[in-house]
């Protein structure tokens, strides 16, 4: 019996109980054959696409139709940090939930996040002793001032801008939806 990943080849008059000095005529090619077994090229397949950050992240909060609170850190009321804790939050596959503020950030006691950043980085903050943005696969992402929506996108300050002093990006392994 020949297993799965194997080939049968037939002819040459050569068995296992034969010599190679056996006849090689049609007869012989069609009564002998022998097994050659061959790796098979595994290719995994998706169970489903994979979900990227930024969906985890951006989809809930466009939903959410969410203004600036001071002190707010939820989908539909959040101040700057509350609003960079809740899509980080989203981002580790986490209920929203506040992580911290400015001051923590910058005191090196923001679970995650790692100093320094490039625009590769999946997840990367822009913060200063006042203010913070996030950005999110490259898309940036503000709460700004009091009653205002959420600013997502080209409208939002980008992490890089002047006002921001320094710059983070969270650990990529913590990032549960990439």
């Amino acid at each position: 019996m020949v297993g799965l990943g194997a080939v049968l080849v037939t002819g040459m008059g050569i068995s296992p109980i034969s010599g190679a000095s056996e006849p090689h005529g049609p007869e012989a090619m069609t009564t002998v054959r022998r097994a050659i077994t061959v790796p098979l090229r595994h290719v995994p397949r998706p169970l489903r696409p994979a979900l990227h950050v930024r969906d985890a992240v951006l989809g809930p909060i466009r939903e959410s139709g969410g203004r600036y609170v001071w002190a707010g850190a939820s989908l539909s009321a959040a101040d700057c940090s509350g609003l960079v804790s809740v899509a980080q939050s989203l981002a580790m596959g986490q209920a929203p939930h506040r992580l911290g503020d400015t001051r923590s950030l910058l005191a090196g006691q923001w679970p995650g996040a790692i100093p320094g950043a490039s625009p590769d980085d999946r997840f990367v903050i822009g913060v200063s002793p006042s203010h913070m943005v996030a950005m999110v696969d490259g898309v940036r992402l503000e709460s700004k001032s009091r009653g205002m929506p959420y600013l997502i996108g080209p409208q939002a300050a980008s992490p890089w801008d002047r006002q921001f002093t320094r710059q983070y990006h969270i650990d990529p392994a913590l990032l549960t939806n990439l």
